[in-house]
Formats: structure tokens, sequence, C-alpha cells
């Protein structure tokens, strides 16, 4: 029941909307079949008011799977996560070199690279000094 009532310990709208997430996540980790059930269905009707709608469906969706259907979903998931790493990588990557390329043009200027690493981050005195 603690875990049930959780999220209504928050005051903020958002906080309560962001525990009612980190429980679900949390319910999903509970073996028994029976105690999840109770632990969700109480989520839902103890915190009705404030929980969102697609917080709300997701729980509901998830009742309805079977143990099968909730692994794949759990691999969706996680596939989906991975995409969503590698695509920040490859953004700080492409940053970074953007951030190459314009302290080579300024080395190219005459720009000191004291003046260069004031005002580009993410590059060190070492990297600068191989690209003059």
């Amino acid at each position: 029941m603690q875990f049930v009532i959780l999220p209504l310990i928050y005051k903020g709208i958002e906080e309560k909307q962001n525990c009612i997430q980190r429980c679900f996540e949390m319910g999903k980790e509970i073996e028994s079949r029976e105690i999840q059930t109770f632990v969700f269905t109480g989520l839902l009707v103890f915190t009705d008011k404030v929980i969102r709608r697609e917080d709300s469906e997701k729980i509901r969706r998830w009742f309805e799977m079977t143990k099968v259907g909730q692994i794949i979903e759990e691999e969706k998931q996680q596939a989906i996560a991975e995409v969503w790493r590698q695509a920040d990588e490859e953004k700080q990557e492409a940053i970074k070199e953007n951030a190459r390329g314009t302290a080579q043009k300024l080395l190219k200027c005459g720009i000191s690279i004291d003046q260069i690493l004031q005002c580009i981050d993410g590059l060190t005195r070492g990297e600068l000094e191989e690209m003059k």
C-alpha cells in the first residue's frame, strides 16, 4: 500500500507524475503477477485525479499483455533507448567535429590557443596544439 500511495505525497503535479512513472517502472520488476496486479490497480485508483492519460493507458496495456508480450515490450523499449543513446553520441560527435573545424579556421587566422579555449567548449589545449 505504501508503494501505491507514494505518488500522492508529492506536492506538485509534475513531481507526482514523475513518481507515478518511477513506480510503474519499479512495479514491472515485481515477479508475482498477483502482487503486480494489486500494485498497478492500486496505483491507478489512488492516483486517478493526477495520473496522465498516457501513463494510465500504459499501465492498462501492461495488464493486458502476456508474459511473452511483456518481454517483447521491454526489448522494444530497450532498443528504442539504445537508438536514442546512439543518436545522442552521434550528435555530441558532430558538435565536437564542428568545434574542431571552427578552431582550425581560427588558428589559421592567427587567433591564440588561449583565446580559442575561452570561446569554444569541448576541446583541450593538446587538441588545439596538434591542429596548429
